[in-house]
């Protein structure tokens, strides 16, 4: 029986790394923090969802390093995207999951498995990468965005979750857009040198006081545009701050990061995934994914 294209996926990301016991395959360097979710003002009223009405709430968040090296140096190019994963309320309620580029290298799993492939191959068969890259405008325009990433602290980034939400009002209305968690922090470039540069970074900006982030759902004024993900937005048809996530500290016990999982399915009620080509398959990478790596 042939494999499903989510564990071809988790095949193919293993297949291109030396990945750690315990470790994950795809970025696998990371650090915990933990703070709280404040709701806006208008959030319970664009959605019904409990956490938009009920205060303040426990979060807990991972920022991450792109790749399998857990060891990975934070001033290396291999390093970026940066990612962040955030879990609101205790047990959560919502958990989003995003990075530092706006768009994504593929608009189906096929095609994703076509360019993990072509990376794992670009040593032996460079000319299978550089050819992937002429045919496909997405996957060209993520590496170069890549290449032109921000040198940045985590808390002075913008992370975009990849999937649109729809959201439910309790009037019954809905809004369908993408998430993106904006970090309010003035960035400070001539410290972001050194192997664990973003750690010493966000050590030095919790130091002095706490990280703080919006959460801002943004809907385009064409809504076609969320269906495909390898494309940033255009223009805006409204853009609504839904609240403002609070990191106040480093989790003490940072030995637990390994043994946390974060899931882009975990949602509350009154929001959903919108749906796209990619969800279905993403999904299920993310639970198999998990699972190999708790199984060491």
């Amino acid at each position: 029986m042939t494999n499903h294209i989510s564990e071809r996926l988790v095949n193919a990301l293993h297949a291109g790394a030396d990945v750690r016991a315990g470790c994950r395959v795809n970025h696998a360097r990371g650090t915990l923090v933990s703070g709280f979710f404040r709701p806006s003002d208008v959030a319970a009223h664009v959605c019904c969802a409990p956490i938009f009405s009920s205060g303040e709430q426990t979060v807990l968040v991972r920022f991450s390093d792109s790749g399998p090296n857990c060891n990975v140096a934070q001033d290396s190019p291999a390093a970026t995207p940066r990612g962040m994963a955030v879990k609101i309320g205790h047990p959560s309620e919502l958990e989003l999951i995003g990075h530092s580029i706006e768009g994504f290298p593929a608009g189906n799993a096929e095609a994703f498995l076509d360019f993990i492939e072509a990376l794992n191959e670009q040593q032996s068969a460079p000319d299978r990468l550089i050819a992937h890259l002429g045919s496909n405008q997405a996957a060209r325009s993520f590496v170069e965005k890549r290449s032109a990433s921000p040198l940045a602290g985590y808390s002075c980034l913008t992370y975009h979750m990849l999937h649109p939400y729809r959201l439910v009002a309790p009037d019954g209305s809905e809004r369908v857009g993408r998430i993106a968690i904006s970090g309010l922090s003035k960035p400070d470039v001539a410290a972001l040198s050194g192997p664990d540069c973003f750690d010493d970074d966000l050590e030095r900006v919790l130091s002095s006081g706490v990280a703080r982030f919006d959460v801002t759902l943004l809907i385009p004024a064409r809504s076609s545009e969320l269906d495909d993900l390898t494309r940033s937005l255009g223009e805006l048809l409204e853009t609504v701050l839904l609240g403002e996530i609070v990191v106040q500290s480093l989790v003490e016990d940072q030995a637990i990061e390994r043994s946390v999982s974060f899931h882009p399915g975990v949602l509350p009620s009154g929001m959903s995934l919108a749906g796209d080509s990619l969800i279905e398959s993403r999904l299920k990478a993310y639970a198999l994914a998990t699972a190999r790596r708790l199984s060491y």
